[in-house]
């Protein structure tokens, strides 16, 4: 089995989404739609 090495990337956030994580959130995920079901595991009420 092959090691696949996961990036970790950062969303910088505005908003009232600042006071939940500050204004810059770390996560580790291969593309745009990792993240945004990272941030839904998060917060729930997270949309698109």
């Amino acid at each position: 089995m092959a090691f696949i090495d996961v990036p970790i990337r950062t969303v910088r956030l505005h908003g009232p989404l600042i006071s939940r994580f500050g204004k810059e959130f770390k996560y580790k995920a291969r593309d745009a739609r990792h993240a945004v079901n990272a941030m839904r595991c998060l917060l729930p009420d997270f949309e698109k």
